[in-house]
Parts: C-alpha cells; sequence; structure tokens
C-alpha cells in the first residue's frame, strides 16, 4: 500500500469517526432535552394535581371526621338530641358542598382511575347529608353508614399517590 492510499484511507476513517461522534452526540442531546421536557411537563402537571388532591382529601377528611365513630349518625338519635341534629344537618350540608367542590377540580384534573374514586366519596358525602336529614326527620331511610367513607378515602389516597408518582413511561 503507498503512502497516498493510506493517508486517503486514514482520512476517510477520521472523518466517519467525526460523522459518528456527531450523530451520537446530537442523538443524545436530542434524548437529554426530550428526558428534560418530560420532566418539565410531569413537574408542572404534578403541582397543581397535588394541590387538588391535598383540598379534596382536607375535605373529605372532615367529613369522614363528622361522621365515623362517636358521631351523631353513628349512635341512635334520641327525642332530646333532635335540635343538636338539625344543627348537625347543617354542618354536613356545609362539608357535604365542600366535598363536591374539591371533587370538581378533581374531576378536572384526572387522571380517570383518580377521578372515578373522588366520585365515589363525593357521592357517599351526599348520602351521608341525606342519611343524617332523614334521620333527623325520623323518616330512618339510610343510604350509607358511618363507616363507609373511611375506605373509600383510602383509596382515594392510594390512587392520588400513584398518579402523583406516575411518570408518564409505562404508557409509551
Amino acid at each position: 500500500m503507498d503512502a497516498g492510499l493510506a493517508a486517503v484511507l486514514g482520512a476517510a476513517a477520521g472523518a466517519l469517526a467525526t460523522t459518528g461522534a456527531g450523530l451520537v452526540a446530537g442523538w443524545s442531546a436530542r434524548e437529554q432535552a426530550r428526558i428534560t421536557a418530560r420532566s418539565e411537563h410531569q413537574r408542572q402537571r404534578r403541582e397543581p394535581r397535588h394541590e387538588v388532591y391535598k383540598r379534596f382529601i382536607d375535605a373529605a377528611s372532615d367529613m369522614e371526621h363528622h361522621t365515623g365513630p362517636g358521631s351523631l349518625l353513628a349512635e341512635p338519635v334520641h327525642d332530646e338530641e333532635l335540635n343538636i341534629m338539625e344543627h348537625y344537618v347543617d354542618l354536613l350540608q356545609t362539608l357535604a358542598y365542600k366535598v363536591k367542590e374539591a371533587w370538581i377540580e378533581v374531576a378536572l384534573v384526572g387522571p380517570r382511575e383518580v377521578e372515578a374514586v373522588a366520585s365515589q366519596i363525593e357521592r357517599c358525602s351526599q348520602g351521608l347529608r341525606d342519611t343524617a336529614s332523614a334521620v333527623s326527620r325520623r323518616s330512618f331511610h339510610l343510604g350509607y353508614s358511618a363507616g363507609d367513607l373511611t375506605p373509600m378515602l383510602e383509596g382515594f389516597i392510594t390512587a392520588a399517590r400513584e398518579a402523583l408518582d406516575d411518570d408518564g413511561t409505562a404508557r409509551g
């Protein structure tokens, strides 16, 4: 092999190596930009969801606290307690409204799995309010019991945590 051919082959090899390195660097830069953009998108989506979920959990927890064991709804109501029961129904009306307001926000930010659990809690809250109202009127048409809300709230917290931890890679 003469020196000229060796020089041409050496230059071609160098050019191929430089081109290959450039392609790899370009691909790497694009992938890094894609990862950064996805990460920023996830952060922008996670922060508002976190606040919405927190408001919903606060509202549902208040309802749970006022309808759980030891509440007027969990115990038989005696005639002398009917006046107290009317105030209790007013309180539950307010709490059920707060749950509904927070549920609307959850429905808007999603995802569908979290909204489905939130919908169950919202319906249960309305039902607990209606149950308390029925008890205060002595009609005893019970739709939901005092213990119904706790497992639903636990399910919502689990679904919300999964949604907040979702980095979008499982969907492809």
